[in-house]
C-alpha cells in the first residue's frame, strides 16, 4: 500500500473530522513565520524539473505532491469589466448596457500565474515585456523534518534532457521567499513595477540580492505574516 503524504493525511484527517466527526472545537495553532520558507526556480527558459536541497538533504521531493511547476504568462482569458458611457443605443460587440453604462469586458494585460494544468500557451499575449516565466514552487513548513538557518541551497535543474546541479553559498533562513532567478533573465525581471509572484509584498527595494551561482542568482523577500495558524 502506497504511503501517505503527512500533509495530505493531515489535510484529510481534518476534512474528514469536520464534515462528519463534528470534532472542530474551535482550537487552531499557530507558528512563527519563520520556520516557513518558499524556494522558486523563475526562467524564460523552459524547465523540466527542478530538485532542490539543503546540504545534502533533497526537499519537496515530488512524492509528497508539493513540487508544483507553474508558468506566468500575459493570459488573453484574463478580463476586467471597463464602463462605459454610452453615446447611442447601439451595444458594442462583447458589451452589456445595464443601467445607462455598457459593461465591456477587456483583456488585462499583466503577468498571471497559473498551475500547470491551466495553463495554455496559446492563450499567452507574448511581447518584449511579457515573455513566458515557469519554474517549480518548493515550501517548507514546520511538518517537514528540515533545520533552517544552517544549510546552503542547491538544486539540479532538469532541461531539454540536460542535468546541471548548481551549488550556492546561500544558507537558507525561515521567513523569506527565495527567488532563484535565471542570470539572464534578471534585468528583465526587475523591471517589473511589481513583482509578480508576491502580490502582497510588492515593494521592489525589499529585495535583497544574495549572489549568483552557474547562472542563477538568489533574490530573497521577507514573508509579510508574522504568523501562520491551522485548526487543530
Amino acid at each position: 500500500m502506497p504511503k501517505i503524504s503527512p500533509k495530505i493525511y493531515l489535510a484529510l484527517t481534518t476534512a474528514i473530522c469536520g464534515l462528519f466527526c463534528g470534532c472542530y472545537d474551535g482550537e487552531i495553532e499557530c507558528y512563527d513565520s519563520d520556520r516557513f520558507v518558499s524556494l522558486r526556480v523563475i526562467s524564460t527558459t523552459n524547465i523540466d524539473s527542478v530538485y532542490f536541497f539543503l546540504d545534502d538533504q533533497r526537499v519537496c521531493n515530488k512524492e509528497t505532491g508539493i513540487d508544483q511547476k507553474w508558468f506566468l504568462c500575459n493570459d488573453s482569458t484574463n478580463k476586467v469589466p471597463v464602463y462605459i458611457q454610452p453615446t447611442s443605443d447601439t451595444i458594442p460587440d462583447g458589451c452589456e448596457l445595464r443601467a445607462g453604462m455598457w459593461i465591456c469586458m477587456e483583456h488585462k494585460n499583466g503577468l498571471r500565474q497559473l498551475p500547470s494544468f491551466e495553463y495554455n500557451p496559446d492563450n499567452c499575449v507574448v511581447s518584449q515585456a511579457y515573455p513566458i516565466w515557469n519554474g517549480f514552487s518548493c515550501e517548507i513548513d514546520p511538518f517537514d523534518d528540515v533545520e533552517l538557518g544552517k544549510s546552503k541551497l542547491s538544486m539540479q535543474v532538469f532541461s531539454h534532457e540536460k542535468e546541471v546541479r548548481i551549488e550556492t553559498d546561500y544558507v537558507v533562513a525561515g521567513g523569506y521567499n527565495v527567488n532563484i532567478i535565471s542570470e539572464q533573465d534578471s534585468s528583465m525581471w526587475f523591471s517589473y513595477k511589481k513583482n509578480p509572484l508576491d502580490l502582497i509584498n510588492n515593494v521592489p527595494d525589499r529585495t535583497t540580492r544574495n549572489g549568483c551561482y552557474d547562472g542563477y542568482c538568489v533574490m530573497t523577500l521577507p514573508i509579510v505574516l508574522d504568523r501562520y495558524c491551522y485548526d487543530k
